[in-house]
């Protein structure tokens, strides 16, 4: 692969300051006046405020990033290039392109090369759009592409509808089953496109020498728990903010174990909170409050919650794929949240021993795997019982439900979503 690093002296600014305090809350349906109203209680800092010129000036290294990525690919572009650009950080990118030589085009003309925009988060509502100052620029951003591209259907559909209620550009359904907003002329293609995991990586790995020695790791940090007897295991891999879910997750746990009390001393919940170091005041808040329910559970039921911070936006293969070997049940309480594959990684791996998945109705993956058991995060008694449900769950039935989901798993590899979204053009 022939990559071409952009140094960019606006990157800091644009990416802390503009794409994680404004963009990623607001795009997960979190207002920033939300986020500052939280910040008014805190003890520790009570003049704290919300800071209008930071974000500003968050806005303003945001664009002149997104300049620097148009004046680099402008100098390397040639004749029949497709440009495909990749999430939130870039949604300025495609307009910009759009309004040099090569991307003009008008009845008479078509464009010389082709801009594909994908974004990987969640798209809000367009009633929280509207309260992005600058969304009407961002919009503007993206339907300079000639296709644009998400996970989720409802994604699509608060898309759809911010460009009719902000900037009034209709919709309409065109040829092949797709559909399309009109934009000067032009018509945008407003595509779903799911991609799942690589089969033959995760199955090879699974087999590799590193995780087999991840899974005996896994079994001598899980044997004292269970020096009595064995356990259920259920896991959890989560950002450490409150997005994430996982308070709710750990109050929903303690529930179950309060409320089925023939659980208590028979399961485990093994949970990895990473922090990427991108929402450092989010993160520390977090994390203080998960350690404090993860500490009050066990105190309640000893060794009820194995709880593992990790430095890191994700964990390593290896790890993750040990995880899945040893979980009988995977569970995600996001209150948010775009495309997670962690559910099609433990599909895949428990093909031979299948388990269950627990998801977020709030979540892609509620609408992606029909096998998985939805959840409210915010409805603790209703988590408990899905929670028994899932534990209680008859062989045969697990079976069923992963035999629903693996066609779909094994059918959507990156190379395979390449090509369909390539097509769509």
């Amino acid at each position: 692969m022939h990559c071409i690093p952009i140094f960019s002296v606006h990157s800091k600014d644009a990416y802390l300051n503009y794409c994680k305090k404004v963009l990623w809350p607001s795009f997960h349906n979190v207002t920033v006046l939300d986020q500052s109203c939280a910040c008014w209680q805190d003890p520790s800092n009570p003049s704290r405020t919300w800071d209008q010129e930071a974000d500003g000036a968050g806005w303003d290294a945001y664009e002149a990033l997104n300049l620097d990525f148009r004046d680099a690919l402008l100098e390397r572009l040639d004749e029949g290039d497709t440009v495909w650009v990749h999430d939130y950080h870039l949604m300025l990118l495609p307009s910009l392109l759009a309004s040099s030589a090569m991307f003009k085009q008008d009845a008479f003309t078509k464009r010389k090369a082709r801009i594909v925009f994908f974004l990987h988060i969640p798209f809000p509502t367009s009633q929280l759009f509207c309260s992005i100052a600058h969304g009407s620029r961002l919009l503007t951003g993206l339907v300079g592409a000639d296709v644009v591209g998400f996970h989720a259907f409802d994604h699509a559909r608060h898309f759809l509808n911010a460009c009719k209620r902000l900037m009034g550009m209709p919709h309409k359904s065109v040829q092949g089953g797709v559909t399309g907003v009109e934009y000067e002329g032009r018509t945008v293609m407003v595509v779903v496109r799911h991609v799942s995991v690589e089969p033959g990586k995760i199955l090879r790995a699974l087999g590799g020498d590193a995780t087999l020695r991840e899974i005996e790791a896994l079994d001598l940090t899980l044997q004292p728990l269970m020096a009595k007897k064995p356990k259920v295991v259920l896991a959890g891999v989560d950002s450490c903010q409150r997005l994430s879910g996982v308070a709710l997750k750990l109050l929903a746990f303690e529930r179950f174990l309060s409320e089925y009390p023939q659980w208590r001393g028979r399961v485990v919940l093994v949970q990895y909170a990473l922090l990427d170091g991108t929402r450092v005041e989010d993160e520390a808040r977090t994390s203080g409050e998960l350690r404090k329910l993860a500490a009050r559970i066990n105190g309640q039921c000893a060794g009820a919650v194995e709880y593992r911070e990790m430095p890191s936006s994700r964990l390593t293969l290896p790890v993750r794929l040990a995880l899945w070997n040893r979980a009988d049940a995977l569970i995600g309480t996001a209150i948010r949240e775009g495309h997670n594959l962690a559910p099609f990684e433990y599909a895949l791996v428990r093909e031979k021993n299948p388990g269950v998945t627990l998801a977020s109705e709030f979540s892609a993956t509620a609408s992606l795997m029909s096998g998985a058991l939805t959840i409210n995060p915010f409805d603790p008694p209703s988590v408990a019982a899905a929670l028994d449900a899932a534990l209680s769950m008859s062989a045969q039935e697990r079976r069923d439900r992963l035999d629903r989901d693996l066609p779909y798993v094994k059918s959507r590899p990156s190379g395979q979503w390449t090509k369909e979204i390539l097509h769509d053009m």
